[in-house]
């Protein structure tokens, strides 16, 4: 049986709520909540407004970590503004156990009127 030693999960477009579909928004705080990591690593990403890539937010990878949190992109740079908002994570196994991934939360602020 053939093991997987990388993959990802991706979102589904996020507009906010019916009120908010149509205003910018900026990412406020990425959290990804996960079980111990053992070798395992996670990288979470995010592109905003049907952009065909994305940017690379945070990336866990200690023996036993458990969450990470950003307030920035992995460069430094502040998380993108956009009307949506898709995220990605991705992951790398270790001897053939991936990392479970238990929850991902996201803080936003509205920041003009479309």
């Amino acid at each position: 049986t053939a093991q997987f030693s990388a993959g990802y999960i991706e979102s589904l477009q996020f507009h906010g709520s019916s009120a908010e579909e149509g205003f910018q928004k900026r990412l406020k705080q990425l959290r990804i909540l996960f079980k111990p990591l053992a070798g395992q690593s996670i990288v979470a990403k995010i592109r905003n407004d049907y952009n065909s890539s994305f940017a690379t937010i945070v990336t866990a990878n200690t023996s036993g970590s458990v969450f990470v949190r950003a307030r920035q992109l992995a460069d430094g740079n502040p998380f993108p503004v956009g009307r949506m908002y898709q995220l990605r994570v991705e992951f790398t196994s270790s001897s053939g156990v991936a990392p479970t991934l238990i929850s991902a939360d996201v803080e936003y602020e509205i920041i003009e009127e479309s």
